[in-house]
């Protein structure tokens, strides 16, 4: 047989199976059957469909209405989809403790066809892989039932079913749910004579008597029925309609309902639910309370919302103390936290005393022992009580270097109202640690002052010092606070580990490490999950900025007090930034590009906590995530990250002009690289290029614009933490190619 009657042949076989798989799709497409009743001792096998954005959800409450014979259940979920995997786990155990008989569920996971802003180039090589995975599960589990209601995951289930049923090896019936409303007897969904082997609204079996029929009731929440509540509540008030109390506080009238005032305040609760006279008065006098502030207050009961400002915050918290409406006064405390500095933080811990809020005592004192340097030079500090500076003077971990700073701080107050105070010297001094002071500064300056030789008890505060002094050996013998050395603890003295990957899950926790001690400490947990973050400090305060909980890029931001071990949060962003870069200086923190789930970004911005704002910057020349940032000789050094390509240029920021200028390259692209400045230079650490991670380190001179490498670590390492603390670079943790590490090396 010649070339062409070969090729005709061949031609005419292909066309042949062309025309028979046009044909069976066709006839698959539009066969009608008749309604197959099942047998009563076989089940329906599902497979469902899951997905994110609530997909999910709708998918739980239709299983949740469905009979115990639509089993095994098969739920199919993307990979990178965690948060279905918690809720349908959480979901059949929960169905199993109710049922006696356990139900057999599996969740299997496959590639997502397609990311949320995924390019739809990139959408067709995504979904073809996804399509790889789908047709070995669909033929393994062998479902009589797939249901989805619309993810991206069903596509690639539902075309390996739909083949498998046009090759005839798996006639598999498949059901878009639009919604998960319960269906009544007469929708098509519900008739037994349906091709589909399933009824929703009923036991699947054909024959079933009306009687037999298993209602199943169904759960309707309004979500939005709070706030139409609220809105309606607001209106009556508004309208003076079915007021039965009028509030009078001043010459201000407020009407309002008892039963909103009593569920929104123990105080109320107690006063008209009680046997007091004010249950039965129409008109109920409040002394003492500032007016506006009581308005305020009472609109937060019908809105659930409520200002709070410089301006108003000093009023409003008392009354929120009075009334116990703790929500409010916890945010009140927060604002104030928020606002400490050198200058107010005594007048807010006094103010904060006064009206029983611990926890804001407890941190505007911590804040004033932090600063206490700066905090003797302010006006507050003259006027704080006895109690208040004494409380201040005992505690071990007073941030100071030299006890002469406290000795002249103390000895500045007392002068400060020499006759109204003369009669504290005593007791405040004796928490001057006088065995602390040097010999020459005890003779030439303490025992010369007169308060000092005034007072007794200061002349044997001497006594005791120059006994510590001369006699070093009997220090040990003297049981007296005085003799122990104080132990300032700064946020610039301890190296911080925050989030990151464990265990190939995003973290929440942190740790400390205290060079004194040699060891590690766990810290608070934040608030959520984040790793592709980054941190910097500011004062005594860390800030988290951005990163990824696993289940989007975020925006968010987070405050670490080290004195109050909480995290709070903080002002967000203006864009997510995942694989940002973070630094401080020139008291604001930056965060500079990082990838926000569709590119990588080129743009920056910084917080600066005077206003409480994030402010946008100039954008740097190129776009850059996973990226390295510090500052040097205050300019921002932005080195290296990806932008689709691993990167080993490098860009300053400068804040004077507001521009970003290239300075030289690297000598290898590094992502998700280390950077820290030491002795005036920048130093470039480890990293990633192409899957290959690098143990290696490059140093910046400015002066040259050049790098040079330097001694490389012992471990590859990208993604770590790196720190500067007493004259050496840590590095922390990181990913080695191969795991996470929790190795730390200097």
């Amino acid at each position: 047989m010649d070339f062409w009657s070969t090729f005709y042949v061949s031609l005419a076989a292909i066309l042949f199976l062309a025309s028979l798989l046009i044909l069976r799709t066709v006839y698959v497409l539009k066969k009608k059957r008749n309604h197959v009743p099942l047998d009563r001792r076989k089940s329906v096998k599902v497979m469902v469909v899951a997905g994110s954005g609530g997909h999910t959800s709708e998918m739980l409450r239709l299983m949740g209405s469905l009979s115990s014979c639509y089993e095994p259940r098969i739920y199919i979920v993307a990979e990178t989809d965690k948060m279905s995997v918690v809720k349908i786990d959480s979901f059949e155990k929960s169905k199993n403790k109710e049922d006696e008989n356990k139900s057999e569920f599996r969740i299997v996971q496959i590639p997502r066809s397609r990311e949320v802003s995924q390019s739809w180039l990139s959408t067709i090589f995504t979904t073809l892989n996804a399509l790889t995975f789908s047709f070995p599960v669909v033929l393994q589990e062998k479902p009589d039932l797939i249901l989805c209601n619309g993810p991206g995951t069903c596509i690639p289930i539902c075309v390996a079913a739909f083949a498998l049923k046009v090759f005839g090896i798996r006639d598999i019936t498949m059901v878009f749910v639009e919604n998960s409303r319960p269906l009544h007897r007469g929708s098509p969904m519900a008739s037994p004579h349906r091709n589909s082997p399933v009824s929703f609204a009923h036991s699947p079996y054909r024959g079933d008597s009306e009687s037999s029929i298993v209602r199943r009731q169904y759960l309707f929440a309004d979500v939005a029925h709070s706030k139409d509540l609220v809105t309606a509540l607001k209106s009556l008030r508004g309208d003076e309609d079915l007021c039965d109390v009028v509030l009078k506080v001043g010459s201000t009238s407020i009407s309002a309902h008892r039963v909103i005032l009593a569920a929104s305040s123990p105080y109320f609760k107690a006063m008209f639910t009680g046997d007091l006279s004010e249950s039965r008065q129409s008109t109920v006098t409040l002394q003492e309370l500032d007016e506006s502030a009581m308005e305020a207050i009472v609109d937060f009961f019908y809105s659930g919302e409520i200002e709070i400002s410089e301006s108003n915050v000093q009023e409003l918290l008392p009354v929120t103390c009075i009334l116990q409406v703790q929500s409010v006064q916890k945010a009140c405390c927060d604002f104030l936290e928020r606002q400490l500095s050198s200058e107010n933080c005594l007048g807010i811990s006094a103010f904060a005393d006064r009206h029983n809020c611990t926890d804001l005592v407890t941190s505007s004192e911590s804040f004033a022992r932090y600063h206490f340097l700066d905090v003797v030079q302010s006006e507050e500090f003259m006027e704080i009580s006895s109690r208040q500076l004494t409380r201040l003077l005992r505690d071990d971990d007073l941030n100071t270097q030299s006890e002469e700073r406290v000795f002249e701080a103390v000895l500045a107050w007392i002068k400060f109202d020499v006759d109204g105070r003369q009669k504290f010297a005593a007791e405040i001094l004796s928490n001057v640690r006088f065995p602390m002071l040097s010999p020459e500064f005890l003779m030439d300056r303490v025992a010369t002052e007169e308060i000092v030789r005034n007072e007794r008890t200061c002349s044997d505060l001497l006594l005791e010092a120059a006994e510590c002094l001369l006699l070093p050996k009997r220090k040990s013998q003297v049981h007296s606070h005085r003799v122990a050395p104080r132990r300032p603890t700064t946020v610039n003295h301890v190296l911080y580990a925050i989030g990151g990957m464990s265990r190939r899950e995003a973290s929440k926790s942190g740790e400390k490490y205290d060079p004194r001690e040699r060891k590690w400490k766990t810290i608070g947990d934040m608030n959520i999950c984040r790793w592709g973050a980054a941190v910097g400090a500011l004062g005594p305060f860390l800030y988290i900025c951005g990163g990824s909980d696993d289940a989007s890029r975020l925006e968010t931001v987070e405050r670490f007090d080290p004195f109050s071990n909480v995290w709070v949060p903080s002002v967000p962003m203006s864009s997510s930034r995942n694989g940002v870069g973070v630094t401080a200086g020139n008291g604001r923190i930056y965060a500079i590009g990082g990838f926000d789930g569709s590119m990588p970004l080129n743009t920056a911005e910084y917080y600066d906590p005077k206003n409480g704002k994030w402010m946008e910057i100039a954008r740097m020349n190129q776009c850059r995530f996973g990226v390295g940032c510090a500052v040097m000789n205050d300019v921002v050094y932005a080195v290296g990250g990806s932008d689709g390509t691993n990167l080993r240029t490098v860009e300053r920021y400068d804040p004077v002009t507001n521009t970003w200028t290239i300075v030289a390259s690297m000598s290898t692209a590094r992502k998700q690289v280390g950077v820290a400045t030491l002795g005036g230079y920048l130093y470039a650490i480890g990293g990633c290029d192409h899957g290959h991670r690098y143990d290696t380190v490059e140093r910046y001179d400015p002066g040259k614009d050049e790098w040079v490498p330097v001694a490389s670590m012992s471990t590859p390492r990208s993604g770590c933490g790196v720190g500067v603390l007493d004259g050496f670079i840590y590095v922390v943790g990181g990913y080695d190619g191969t795991s996470y590490l929790s190795s730390v090396e200097r």
